[in-house]
């Protein structure tokens, strides 16, 4: 089988409709895409943020965890969004890349 599609073990999905699986390089070259290109204050948001999601998921209740990953999501948009152009095409390249699009 070409390398990433097929198989990807017991109740994994393909990552994409053209049946392609993401292997752990697949995914860390894709994460790392993105990271190495946030700002200081986006890790420090998205880990504030983090913290009350955790904390919500164990000691609040269903709305207040909901409130909690909206406040997340809203986080992690908002570091995407003040990405430049230029970083985020650096990123859709290496997305294209990865899946053999």
């Amino acid at each position: 089988m070409p390398y990433g599609v097929g198989d990807n073990g017991p109740g994994i999905s393909p990552a994409f409709p053209n049946g392609v699986f993401m292997n752990e390089s697949d995914h860390y070259r894709i994460l790392s895409a993105y990271l190495s290109r946030l700002r200081l204050v986006d890790f420090e948001r998205l880990q504030q943020a983090s913290i009350e999601t955790t904390h919500q998921q164990l000691n609040g209740n269903n709305r207040s965890q909901l409130d909690a990953q909206q406040a997340k999501f809203d986080v992690i948009r908002a570091a995407i969004e003040s990405m430049t152009d230029h970083d985020k095409n650096i990123c859709n390249r290496i997305v294209r890349e990865t899946i053999g699009d």
